[in-house]
């Protein structure tokens, strides 16, 4: 099989912003289906990995918009698993114009975590290694480095508390983590988001939410392009997010 999955889109009125341009929550929305579909190729999907009760989870990602789409453009998308590092597995994502132009770059950490006990599973025990190293492409590497972890900003101040509701959680019944961009964007001024296009943003994912969990959301502005978002439940960080802004 091919070594990485490819499909094309036109992007939607209700997936564009005030400025007409393709949300963060959207893309994230369509690089997790379109990651779910290429694993489910690979033999690693979320019905290989359930039987055992296992399921993939996002750690972290770091997405760059070089040029954001618009509302009614055409689009690909395309993934592939780009190696194993220690605990994480590397899936990267490309979407790009009819033309090949690249639009949206972004590498995302996942991990594999048992539903029943909870805790993480080693990739290359829960996967073998001679089956999907081939199906690996670490030659394609489309952000050189991994997400990082982010540092607590310490002067972040509260601005709002979110309770989850059925309409914000997956099938795991889990707060989807798309949803978290959707939050940080209500936690950002509407002149910024009306006048400013995304640049790039870094994502941690540190603790799964459920229906009726309270977030606090606290935010603070690192520069003048340069944002910091946190989510917290009884003081315990649950997401810390980054997001820059074209000037």
């Amino acid at each position: 099989m091919e070594k990485s999955y490819k499909e094309e889109y036109v992007i939607k009125c209700f997936e564009v912003d005030a400025m007409k341009h393709l949300k963060a929550f959207a893309f994230m929305n369509m690089a997790q289906e379109l990651g779910h579909i290429h694993s489910t190729k690979m033999g690693c999907g979320y019905k290989d990995l359930i039987i055992n009760d296992n399921v993939w989870i996002i750690y972290r990602a770091h997405v760059k918009f070089l040029s954001a789409p618009k509302w009614e453009d055409r689009v690909t998308l395309e993934t592939w698993h780009k190696c194993n590092i220690g605990l994480f597995s590397i899936r990267d994502f490309e979407m790009c114009d009819m033309n090949g132009t690249p639009l949206i770059e972004a590498t995302t950490s996942w991990l594999i975590m048992n539903m029943k006990t909870r805790h993480v599973q080693r990739t290359d025990h829960v996967l073998p290694v001679d089956k999907f190293a081939p199906l690996s492409f670490p030659e394609k590497n489309i952000i050189r480095e991994t997400c990082p972890k982010i540092e607590i900003a310490e002067e972040a101040t509260f601005v709002k508390t979110r309770v989850v509701g059925p309409s914000d959680v997956d099938y795991n019944l889990h707060l989807n983590n798309a949803k978290y961009l959707e939050w940080v964007m209500d936690c950002l001024d509407i002149e910024l988001l009306k006048s400013h296009a995304i640049d790039e943003f870094f994502i941690n994912y540190e603790s799964e939410s459920q229906i009726g969990d309270p977030i606090d959301l606290y935010t603070c502005k690192l520069s003048e392009s340069e944002y910091y978002v946190d989510g917290r439940r009884a003081g315990k960080h649950l997401f810390k997010l980054t997001i820059k802004f074209k000037l």
